[in-house]
């Protein structure tokens, strides 16, 4: 799981993802995001499936904190029709 972020980091800035109670803290590099091994890949993937919305929290290169906040209707069936499509080796 990657996600591009609107806006490039601050050096040493954490980077976390929020789906309802559950939180993740990420990998970042620039605008780059991502978990950091196939473990917490796979609990954020089984959270998208139930969350309604995802939130992901840093602080900007400029210094000003932001959030990039996506919807997650139909995520369940698109994360099934990628697996249909691409199945793990």
């Amino acid at each position: 799981m990657a996600i591009r972020l609107s806006h490039p980091t601050r050096d040493g800035s954490r980077v976390t993802l929020s789906i309802g109670d559950s939180t993740f803290p990420l990998i970042v590099r620039g605008q780059s995001a991502w978990a950091h091994d196939r473990r917490q890949d796979a609990a954020i993937v089984a959270t998208m499936r139930s969350g309604s919305s995802m939130s992901v929290s840093a602080v900007g290169a400029n210094g000003n904190a932001f959030a990039d906040v996506y919807r997650l209707r139909g995520a369940a069936s698109a994360i099934d029709t990628a697996t249909l499509a691409c199945p793990p080796r």
